[in-house]
C-alpha cells in the first residue's frame, strides 16, 4: 500500500517550497501600486464604467493619431535635410559607401580652399595706390563716404531757392498748370519782344544825339 505525505509535511520538509514562498511573499510586497500601473500604461484605468472605457479607448487613440499626423506635416521635407547636411544627397548610394563619399567630399572642400588659398595675392598687392592697409580699408571707406555725403549737404544748403531759379529764367513758375506753362512763355516772349521794339522805335536818332554833344560843351570849347 502507497503512502501520500501530508500538505503540512511537504510545507515542512521541502526546501524549494519555501523559498518560492518566500519569493512571492517578496514579490508581492514590492508590486507597484495601481497608479503606477496605469501612468505606466500597463493597465486601463478602471475608474470608468466598463460602457465608456472603450470609448475612452478609442478617443485617446484619436488624440495620438492627431499628434502624429501634426508632427508628420511639420517635418522637414528630404531637400532641407539634405541642404542641413542630415540627409545624404544621392539616397541610392549603399549605406556602406555613405562614409567613403563624406571623406571624399570633405577632400574636395579641402584642395578646393588650398588652390584658393596658394592664389591669393600678396599682401603687398592688397595695399591699394594709397597706402592703405588691408586692415584700414573698411575705415578708409566709411571715412570717403562721410566726405561724400558732407560735400553733397554743403552743396545742397548753398543752392539757389526755386524763386531765384525763376528770378534768373532758369527755372519755370511751375505754380502754372502744364497746359498753361507754353503759353505763358510766349507770352513773355512776346512782351520781351515788345519791349525791345518800343526801346528801339523811342532812341534818339545821330542828329540829336550830335546836337545834345554840342549843347553840352563849355564856351571854352566853343570858341577854340
Amino acid at each position: 500500500m502507497r503512502v501520500f505525505a501530508s500538505r503540512s509535511d511537504v510545507e515542512t520538509e521541502s526546501p524549494t517550497f519555501a523559498q518560492a514562498q518566500s519569493q512571492l511573499t517578496s514579490s508581492l510586497e514590492h508590486r507597484p501600486a495601481k497608479d503606477e500601473l496605469v501612468a505606466a500604461n500597463i493597465i486601463k484605468d478602471t475608474a470608468l464604467a466598463p460602457s465608456l472605457q472603450g470609448t475612452a479607448a478609442e478617443l485617446e487613440k484619436a488624440v495620438i493619431k492627431q499628434a502624429i499626423e501634426r508632427r508628420t506635416s511639420r517635418r522637414p521635407s528630404a531637400t532641407e535635410l539634405v541642404h542641413q547636411h542630415i540627409l545624404q544627397a544621392d539616397a541610392q548610394v549603399a549605406p556602406a559607401l555613405h562614409s567613403a563619399m563624406r571623406e571624399l567630399e570633405k577632400a574636395t572642400i579641402t584642395d578646393t580652399l588650398s588652390k584658393a588659398i596658394h592664389k591669393r595675392p600678396e599682401r603687398e598687392a592688397l595695399v591699394d595706390s594709397n597706402g592703405v592697409a588691408p586692415a584700414l580699408m573698411g575705415a578708409a571707406l566709411e571715412l570717403e563716404k562721410a566726405k561724400t555725403q558732407d560735400a553733397l549737404r554743403k552743396g545742397l544748403a548753398r543752392r539757389p531757392s526755386a524763386a531765384q531759379l525763376e528770378d534768373a529764367n532758369i527755372l519755370r513758375d511751375t505754380s502754372l498748370a502744364p497746359a498753361l506753362q507754353s503759353i505763358a512763355a510766349d507770352l513773355e516772349k512776346a512782351q520781351v519782344t515788345d519791349s525791345l521794339r518800343q526801346g528801339i522805335l523811342r532812341r534818339p536818332s545821330l542828329e540829336t544825339v550830335a546836337s545834345i554833344v554840342k549843347g553840352k560843351r563849355s564856351p571854352t570849347e566853343q570858341s577854340e
